[in-house]
């Protein structure tokens, strides 16, 4: 074989050369032609049901705003607060970040809100009838009553101690409800008892038709449990018009004369000492020691007992004005100043010691129209405490 039978025989090649065939299309290739042709775009996620929509009219408000007072601890909370962000944002040579100059802030904000918190008037609770209720007092001096956290243990303990049945006579009683007592049982053949006057009194007949009374044991609960009414239906009733002028005028009398019988006492002591006396000679020794200002004790009290003497008459005649001892007042009064004129210590003496003690009666007598006129109103007790001195004068109620 020759050597150009073994040569390959290439493909004739053009004037170009050899030119590589061209690339194939893809097939799907989007044109304007086959637009349509393109599958669609995914459709939106549809909506959960029952999702929670926000209703911005009945969003939660801010509650962190300022308190009632400028003593409340909210604000001093936020004031606090307030001023360590304005000092965070002072001039400072060592750079700090915003949430440093926020935790100043609120580190701020805490200590002023606790500090209030601690020095916030407190109320005070004080356990009254054996525990069974709390009395709060407010800051504010307010008082409110409510039963104890041991209240119903207190009242279970109390029913589990005592019997809610008692014998009398011959009868058992239930006496678990005060306000109505019953008779439960009777032996027959023995004494037959009935309550009265609401169950404060037992009336027990006898099998020969004899009666006899006494207090049932509930008497004094129940008398206990009137009288707290009625002190508090007294509490709301007041005077009228014309009553409270005429208490006011005897509160008046009574606090004009507070020290009237004091001083009494203390010149009747002095004229018994000795270091008061009265006589022409003893008057016209003081009036010369007093020009030349010499005066010694007996003159100085002298002096002294000239002005009590005035104004003794006019305290004792407002205290015993109105009442029987009125016309008593005046004469005694009359009389003591007659025995001054006359420089005569012994009647003077005596008529101080009578006119004390008609001003004690007087003080009685007007204490005794003030609890009258009240007891009469249904209004409670006049307070004598508040009258100082007079209070300590005894006295008593006197029957007309």
């Amino acid at each position: 074989m020759s050597l150009l039978g073994n040569i390959y025989k290439r493909p004739q090649m053009g004037l170009l050369g050899n030119v590589p065939m061209p690339m194939m299309r893809p097939q799907n290739l989007r044109t304007p032609s086959n637009q349509n042709m393109m599958p669609a775009p995914p459709m939106p996620m549809a909506r959960p049901q029952n999702l929670p929509t926000p209703n911005l009219l009945t969003a939660p408000t801010n509650n962190f705003s300022f308190g009632k007072n400028f003593d409340d601890p909210m604000t001093q909370g936020i004031l606090g607060a307030s001023m360590g962000l304005l000092n965070a944002g002072g001039y400072t040579t060592m750079p700090t970040s915003f949430g440093q100059n926020l935790a100043q802030g609120l580190s701020q904000g805490m200590s002023a809100y606790n500090s209030a918190m601690k020095n916030a008037p407190k109320s005070k609770s004080t356990l009254i009838d054996g525990g069974k209720y709390v009395a709060i007092t407010a800051p504010d001096g307010t008082v409110s009553v409510q039963k104890s956290e041991i209240y119903d243990d207190i009242i279970a303990r109390e029913k589990s101690n005592k019997s809610p049945f008692q014998v009398v006579g011959g009868s058992l009683l239930d006496i678990s409800n005060p306000n109505d007592p019953k008779v439960v049982y009777e032996r027959k053949g023995q004494n037959k008892t009935s309550l009265l006057n609401d169950g404060k009194f037992i009336a027990t007949t006898a099998p020969d038709g004899t009666t006899t009374y006494g207090k049932s044991p509930l008497y004094d609960t129940i008398v206990k449990e009137e009288k707290a009414k009625k002190a508090e239906k007294k509490a709301d009733n007041k005077l009228s018009g014309s009553l409270q002028k005429a208490e006011t005028d005897d509160i008046f009398a009574l606090e004009t004369s507070k020290n009237i019988n004091k001083d009494v006492d203390k010149f009747d002591k002095l004229i018994t000492d000795g270091k008061l006396e009265f006589g022409v000679m003893d008057t016209a020794g003081d009036f010369a020691r007093g020009l030349i200002g010499n005066q010694g004790e007996e003159e100085i009290n002298s002096s002294k007992f000239k002005s009590f003497i005035s104004k003794l008459r006019n305290d004792s005649l407002r205290l015993n004005k109105g009442v029987q001892t009125e016309g008593d007042a005046q004469r005694v009064m009359d009389e003591l100043f007659n025995a001054f004129d006359s420089n005569d210590s012994k009647v003077i003496q005596e008529k101080l010691r009578e006119i004390k003690r008609i001003n004690e009666l007087a003080v009685s007598l007007r204490k005794k129209t003030i609890i009258n006129r009240r007891d009469g109103q249904n209004v409670k007790p006049f307070d004598f405490s508040t009258l100082g001195n007079n209070s300590d004068i005894p006295y008593k109620v006197i029957t007309q």
